[in-house]
């Protein structure tokens, strides 16, 4: 089992800190403790002590992240690209349509429901070599006009409550 293991966190994310915070910080502590490595069981599991919003929103910085070090090849290649489906219902819920499509299309070159499973995922990116480049431009446009970090945490501050977190936040590989 591969997973990033550290103690137990303490957290208290609060209406103060998610007004003066980045979405990233925001759901931070969800790195530690939902594991992308373990496949989609685990997944699941480690989720469900997570508000939706939590979730779509970790789904959304994950793939925003992985997307800006390395296109949608480095994000479907990667652990992380467990998150797509997350990612994408994110995006939708939170009014970030241009986003949406964009993932939709690069949903669709990898046959229109790529595996969760990371080995299977990898598995259709070099059978079926989608070339990702023109979304990639895509993406990065639309993050060099608009920061995504800055309309998610608007999303988020319009709707705090959905996003607190407080108490002891257990890594992953001992939830």
């Amino acid at each position: 089992m591969l997973t990033m293991s550290r103690p137990s966190l303490r957290t208290d994310i609060d209406a103060a800190f998610i007004a003066t915070r980045s979405p990233w910080e925001v759901v931070e502590p969800m790195w530690w403790s939902v594991s992308v490595f373990d496949g989609p069981q685990q997944y699941e599991r480690d989720l469900q002590r997570f508000s939706r919003e939590q979730r779509l929103m970790f789904a959304c910085m994950c793939y925003v992240g992985e997307v800006n070090t390395g296109g949608h090849e480095q994000f479907y290649a990667n652990n992380v690209g467990i998150v797509w489906r997350d990612a994408l219902a994110g995006f939708q819920a939170f009014g970030e349509t241009e986003v949406a499509r964009i993932l939709e299309a690069s949903v669709e070159r990898l046959g229109g429901a790529p595996s969760l499973d990371r080995s299977e995922r990898f598995a259709y990116l070099l059978r079926l070599r989608p070339d990702f480049r023109d979304l990639d431009e895509r993406f990065y446009r639309l993050e060099s006009s608009r920061p995504l970090q800055d309309s998610l945490a608007r999303t988020m501050r319009r709707n705090p409550t959905a996003f607190l977190m407080s108490g002891l936040i257990p890594d992953a590989a001992q939830a």
